[in-house]
């Protein structure tokens, strides 16, 4: 069977199936999304991979709120973004956040992180 041992398919057919269905519910979410995946902790044949996330889509009212197109997200972490971060930026809050590619939780609550816009280098507070 493809995929071996009755698992379903490989990982590659299994992230491209989820992605398809979620990115749907993102793309047509009446709030905020940004969709983002942590390859870094799953096995690969490549060897340890380095633990980050990676943007894979961006809503459209996401986008024009942080002054920025999808094409300047998708493929790239959040402190990758141009002036994503900055100055107000916390770095515990960061920690608390970058705990969810290394933990078994989902969900963490009371966060209030400040990004900047891309372009006017606006601070925004985000309450997640």
């Amino acid at each position: 069977a493809a995929g071996g041992s009755g698992s379903g398919g490989s990982h590659a057919e299994v992230r491209a199936t989820f992605m398809s269905r979620l990115r749907p519910e993102v793309s047509g979410a009446t709030l905020l999304g940004c969709l983002v995946e942590c390859p870094g902790n799953l096995r690969s044949d490549h060897g340890p991979a380095r633990l980050r996330e990676r943007i894979v889509f961006a809503n459209r009212l996401w986008l024009p709120l942080f002054e920025l197109e999808l094409s300047d997200v998708v493929g790239n972490a959040f402190a990758e973004l141009p002036g994503f971060q900055g100055d107000l930026t916390d770095d515990s809050w960061m920690l608390r956040l970058s705990s969810l590619m290394v933990t078994e939780d989902t969900l963490v609550e009371g966060i209030r992180v400040v990004n900047y816009t891309a372009r006017s280098k606006k601070a925004m507070e985000c309450d997640l």
